[in-house]
């Protein structure tokens, strides 16, 4: 009796919400199963950044969506390409013998989601810049993993099937 209210509730919730333009679960791309992640490319003097991106990204993809992330282009329905073209970090905040106290980053990387005839299904460029207070004894390096994790939330939400608009009602 429960299981059947419970399935009662969780269709009455659904038919509510889809009249809103809200959708239960992941709202993916048509089509998208499977996705490659290959090591993002870094452009930026910051090096070797490229690799905790990556992780982060294919992190990221495994804990919010039901994607799977294959290893090989060829066996993926679309392949999620990331060029990081700008990071900077930058001193916020000194104390009074010069360690840091606040820092920032800034991150500019351009995503494209190429499906399996190699066109652009996504094309965009993220800005990310985050600021944080310095860890004690860090130094303005430490931004790195925490502006990362914030590039890669924003590239997964990028993945998702972008809503239409709605047409404009009378006025």
């Amino acid at each position: 009796m429960r299981a059947r209210s419970f399935c009662a509730l969780v269709l009455a919730a659904e038919a509510i919400t889809a009249g809103c333009g809200y959708r239960l679960g992941y709202p993916g791309r048509a089509g998208v199963r499977t996705v490659a992640v290959p090591i993002a490319e870094n452009q930026t003097l910051r090096r070797e950044v490229e690799f905790p991106l990556t992780e982060a990204i294919v992190r990221e993809i495994q804990r919010r969506t039901p994607l799977i992330v294959v290893g090989s282009p060829e066996a993926a329905d679309a392949v999620l390409e990331v060029t990081l073209s700008r990071f900077e970090e930058r001193v916020l905040v000194e104390g009074e013998s010069d360690e840091v106290l606040e820092s920032a980053a800034i991150l500019t990387a351009r995503v494209r989601l190429l499906g399996r005839d190699g066109r652009p299904l996504l094309e965009e460029r993220i800005v990310e810049s985050a600021e944080f207070p310095a860890v004690a004894g860090g130094a303005a390096g430490d931004v790195a993993p925490q502006a990362l994790e914030r590039i890669a939330e924003r590239v997964v939400m990028l993945l998702e099937e972008p809503v239409p608009a709605r047409p404009a009602g009378p006025k």
